[in-house]
């Protein structure tokens, strides 16, 4: 008997069963197997069965993408472990238990035993599904925006996290760079930068490139000698075994006989390419298509596997649906390819000019320890110079990062990557109003409760200043209803046995010298209707009613709703939208503003922080 999960819904003519695992599941293209489609807006129950279990069992948890989604209500049946699963969250039922994913899901069990220890059963990869054509736009118009959108700054803020951070999803370590992570599109740019560099100062170094003179002494034949001088003579003197008897008359005579030499060593001058400065300009040539080509071979084996997942994803029948997660693919398949093609593009470039630079430099290749010597020769000689002030720009780049692409690609809801993209968006939104990063961390917040799990992906706490406002960005923060952490002044003002904190998306804290002030934003990936009927008086109640700034001159100003979901709803909608509201505008300001990638109103939510905060 294998342990086996099944699952029922309407959409299924009969239950279907799935095998369970010991071992967590490869995502490889040759493991997605031939399991049923999972709908995300399907109703679902199922059941499980556990061949002999190791030990008495205590409790089964279900996770989904490791978030836990419920719990098994189980007994022993003929040795056997069987029950039901029962998807709830916090103590309350949900129907859809797959709702808003985009990913290929993994349903995990996790079985804790009555001595405190536990094991895990694993499904295999599913493919989930959705009816919503527009879901599939916009995830590709949004992933496009969070991948193509290379400013390092805001993605360094984004995705590096603090100086303490250790995981770094980088490539291409090196001893001589700074730990300062850039993305590939900025490394590449600087080494097309170096190649037009190179390819600029060609001409000088084919004609005349710096090189040292040295005389050496050198036996040629009489007959090739251009000049015979004076030392030329005296050296004859002492090795007379180079003369040889003559027919005829030359200068050379004793005792009547006629001698011309057949030999003479002679002193000639040696041009000698193999200068310090020379041996620096090939050698960090060589060095950095050395640095590409290692680039090029980590994308060809990243390329081929993802697109080996994505030719198996298309040919899976959808009959209708859509599956964001092929779109995923397929746009992270087309990018990696354009990095790999460009890639190539540069390598090939660069080992063309290597083999010329070699011909015009024949010198020592040697091996970089740090930054080399600033000579006269890099000072004064302008072609000498300019890849000078490249090399050094090289050096102090710092590594290639693939963190913000892998953190992208590891999104496995429609949730997670919609607040990645108003992170992104506020971010944005305060660079353009000119406010001045002043620090930024990744806080570990200290919360009793078993179900929360911190922001582990990106720095969720950043600071900015600007001459008359500072700002602190929090992403994911929690407002406890005892105690504060993080700085963070706000808290709520009420609690149960079974809730003590609130957690809203975006906390933004505005102040200067006399007062503070509070931004509450939540992002909810749905659309304007659902957003009104399910979700917007519980923003209200929870952080309009139920959140307080703690201190003098301090308020909460706003809570708005960030929309995800394209629909055909205005841009802007107020909640308080009576004329006495509309013209007294005393109360906090409640909404919902549209954030996607057909209606991006970054600008004209600043307006509206504008309007509240700084009224």
């Amino acid at each position: 008997m294998r342990n086996q999960m099944f699952l029922n819904c309407t959409l299924y003519s009969e239950e279907v069963g799935i095998t369970l695992y010991t071992e967590n599941p490869l995502f490889k293209a040759n493991y997605i197997q031939d399991n049923p489609i999972i709908y995300e807006d399907a109703a679902y129950t199922g059941r499980i069965v556990i061949d002999e279990p190791e030990k008495q069992i205590s409790r089964i948890i279900v996770q989904l993408n490791e978030s836990e989604i419920g719990n098994v209500d189980f007994s022993l049946v003929n040795n056997k472990i069987v029950g039901d699963i029962r998807f709830c969250i916090q103590d309350k039922n949900i129907s859809q238990p797959f709702l808003l994913q985009c990913d290929m899901i993994e349903v995990c069990f996790k079985i804790l035993y009555v001595d405190n220890s536990f094991s895990r059963l694993y499904s295999p990869y599913l493919l989930c599904v959705s009816k919503n054509q527009d879901d599939t736009e916009n995830t590709e118009k949004m992933l496009r925006e969070l991948l193509q959108y290379d400013n390092d700054k805001i993605n360094k803020w984004i995705f590096q996290k603090d100086n303490r951070s250790k995981k770094q999803e980088g490539i291409l370590e090196g001893t001589m760079r700074p730990k300062a992570y850039k993305s590939i599109f900025s490394y590449l740019q600087l080494a097309e930068q170096i190649v037009n560099c190179y390819r600029n100062c060609l001409p000088y170094f084919k004609n005349s490139p710096k090189h040292s003179v040295s005389k050496m002494n050198e036996m040629k034949k009489y007959s090739e000698l251009r000049k015979f001088t004076q030392k030329d003579l005296g050296w004859l003197s002492q090795n007379l075994e180079q003369l040889a008897l003559c027919d005829e008359p030359t200068a050379i005579e004793y005792e009547g006989d006629y001698y011309l030499p057949l030999n003479v060593m002679s002193e000639r001058k040696k041009i000698n390419y193999d200068i310090y400065e020379n041996r620096i300009i090939i050698s960090f040539l060589r060095y950095l298509v050395s640095d590409i080509y290692k680039l090029k071979e980590e994308m060809e084996k990243t390329v081929i596997n993802e697109e080996q997942i994505y030719r198996k994803l298309r040919g899976i029948p959808l009959k209708g649906y859509h599956a964001p997660i092929i779109t995923v693919k397929k746009i992270q398949s087309q990018y990696l390819r354009t990095i790999l093609e460009r890639t190539q593009q540069v390598l090939q470039v660069l080992e063309q000019i290597y083999r010329v630079y070699h011909d015009c430099l024949p010198c020592t290749i040697v091996n970089f320890s740090g930054k080399p010597r600033r000579t006269k020769i890099f000072q004064e000689i302008k072609p000498y110079r300019i890849i000078y002030d490249m090399l050094i720009k090289w050096f102090e780049f710092g590594e290639i990062s693939l963190e913000k692409e892998k953190t992208i690609f590891r999104v496995k809801t429609m949730d997670k990557l919609f607040e990645y993209y108003c992170l992104q968006q506020l971010l944005r939104m305060l660079a353009e109003q000119e406010f001045a990063i002043d620090g930024l961390k990744s806080f570990e917040y200290k919360v009793e409760d078993p179900l929360y799990d911190n922001e582990m992906e990106v720095a969720n706490t950043y600071v900015f200043k600007r001459k008359d406002w500072n700002v602190v960005l929090y992403y994911q923060p929690v407002v406890f209803s005892e105690g504060y952490q993080n700085g963070l002044g706000v808290y709520r003002t009420t609690m149960t046995s079974l809730s003590k904190y609130y957690t809203p998306d975006f906390i933004m804290e505005f102040s200067n010298e006399n007062e503070k002030h509070y931004v509450i934003l939540d992002s909810k990936y749905s659309n304007r209707k659902n957003i009104i009927k399910y979700h917007m008086r519980e923003c209200i109640m929870k952080y309009g009613v139920e959140t307080e700034a703690a201190g003098d001159n301090t308020d909460v100003r706003m809570v708005w709703v960030l929309q995800g979901r394209v629909d055909g709803e205005k841009s802007f909608e107020y909640y308080h939208n009576s004329p006495n509201a509309k013209i007294a505008h005393n109360a906090k300001s409640y909404g919902i503003v549209s954030i996607n990638s057909k209606l991006n109103n970054r600008q004209r939510l600043w307006q509206e922080i504008i309007n509240n905060v700084f009224r």
